[in-house]
C-alpha cells in the first residue's frame, strides 16, 4: 500500500523563473511572491556587517590556567555575553559575564571580540520551531560576544532601533522561517533581507515606537526585580512597532495580511505578555496594520458604517457596502 503524501502549501510561478536560471533548485520560497514584490529594495547586508560571536578553543588546547570566562574580572577578559537565555527579553540584554579575547583561548575572533561597538545582537540558534525565529537585543554599549549570538553592526549613522526593530518585526522572522528549516540562523541568510528605502520621517516614526516599547518597562538595578507593565500596554506597544516596520516596506494590502496571518496562533518569544494574533477573530478586510491601529480607522470600519446604517432600507447602500466589505478582504487579488 503507498501512502499518499499532502503538501503543506501549494503556490504556483510561471515556468520561466526556472528556465531562467538553470542551476535554480526545483523549490519556491514559501511567502514567494512576498520576497519578489520586495526583491528591488537593497539588503541587510548593505547597510549593515553582520557575522557571528567568538568561538573558544577545545578544552584539551588551552594552556593550564588560561580562563575562558568567569564572573570576575580576569587577564585579558573584557565584558561579555555568553548566552542568550530563554528568559531573556527583547527589551533587555543578557547576564553579563568576563569573556576571555586571549588567543590562547580564542580559536575565531570573528565579530565577537569587538568592544565598545554599538550593536544589535541575534540569537544564532532559532528560539522557536515555529514562525517567531529570532529575538533581536540592543546592546549600546558593545560586549564581546560568543558564538552563541550573531552580530548586527550598522555601516551608517542609522539608529540601533532600526535594525532592532526589523530584526524582531514579522517581516525579519518570517524571512528566516521562509529560508531556512534548519536549527541555525545564519548570518549569510540575514544578510540578504530586503531592507526598505528610507526617510528621514520614517526613521523618526521607527525610533519612537522602538523607545515607547522600551519605555514601558521600569528601569531597575541589577540583581532587583521591577513590577512588570500591563501585558495589554506591552502588546499594545510592540504592535505600534511593528506597524510602523511593516510601513516602510509598503506591502499591498493583502500580501501584508498573508504575512501577518503567518504567525496566527504562534506564541511570540521575549515578550512579557501573550501576543497573539494580529487582527481579532473574523476581521476580514485587509487593511495595513499602522490603519487597523489607528482611531480614525476604527470610526470609519466597513462594519461600523454598517451598523450605523443598520435601519436603512436603501437597496443602493446595502450593495455598496457589501462590495466594500468583498474588495477589501482575502478573497481578491493583490
Amino acid at each position: 500500500m503507498y501512502s499518499r503524501e499532502v503538501p503543506s502549501e501549494i503556490a504556483k510561478t510561471p515556468q520561466v523563473r526556472f528556465l531562467d536560471n538553470p542551476k535554480c533548485a526545483l523549490r519556491i520560497p514559501r511567502l514567494d511572491d512576498i520576497w519578489e514584490y520586495l526583491s528591488d529594495l537593497s539588503t541587510m547586508g548593505q547597510f549593515a556587517s553582520m557575522g557571528q560571536g567568538l568561538s573558544f578553543r577545545p578544552d584539551g588546547k588551552i594552556p593550564d590556567g588560561a580562563t575562558k570566562y568567569s564572573d570576575q574580572c580576569f587577564s585579558g577578559a573584557v565584558r561579555g555575553f555568553r548566552s542568550l537565555g530563554r528568559k531573556t527579553m527583547i527589551h533587555e540584554l543578557p547576564r553579563e559575564e568576563w569573556v576571555s579575547v586571549s588567543g590562547e583561548c580564542v580559536e575565531a575572533l570573528r565579530r565577537g571580540g569587538a568592544v565598545d561597538t554599538p550593536q544589535v545582537l541575534l540569537s544564532a540558534y532559532r528560539v522557536s520551531r515555529a514562525q517567531w525565529r529570532v529575538k533581536a537585543l540592543m546592546d549600546r554599549d558593545g560586549h564581546a560576544v560568543t558564538n552563541n549570538f550573531l552580530v548586527c553592526r550598522p555601516k551608517t549613522e542609522l539608529p540601533l532601533e532600526m535594525f532592532w526593530a526589523i530584526w524582531n518585526s514579522p517581516i525579519g522572522n518570517a524571512f528566516i522561517w521562509c529560508r531556512t528549516d534548519k536549527r541555525h540562523n545564519l548570518a549569510g541568510t540575514l544578510a540578504r533581507l530586503p531592507f526598505p528605502h528610507l526617510h528621514r520621517g520614517d526613521v523618526e516614526r521607527v525610533v519612537a515606537a522602538v523607545r515607547a516599547y522600551t519605555g514601558v518597562f521600569p528601569v531597575v538595578e541589577p540583581g532587583h526585580l521591577g513590577a512588570l507593565p500591563e501585558p495589554d500596554t506591552v502588546r499594545r506597544a510592540l504592535l505600534e512597532v511593528d506597524a510602523e516596520v511593516l510601513r516602510l516596506y509598503d506591502l499591498p494590502p493583502r500580501k501584508e495580511r498573508r504575512l501577518l496571518d503567518l504567525f496566527n496562533g504562534a506564541a511570540r518569544p521575549g515578550v512579557p505578555c501573550s501576543f497573539g494574533d494580529y487582527f481579532d477573530s473574523g476581521f476580514r478586510p485587509c487593511v495595513p496594520l499602522h490603519e487597523y491601529l489607528s482611531d480614525d480607522y476604527r470610526q470609519m470600519t466597513v462594519g461600523t458604517l454598517r451598523q450605523r446604517l443598520s435601519d436603512s432600507s436603501d437597496p443602493g447602500v446595502v450593495r455598496a457596502l457589501a462590495a466594500a466589505e468583498e474588495a477589501f478582504t482575502m478573497g481578491g487579488e493583490d
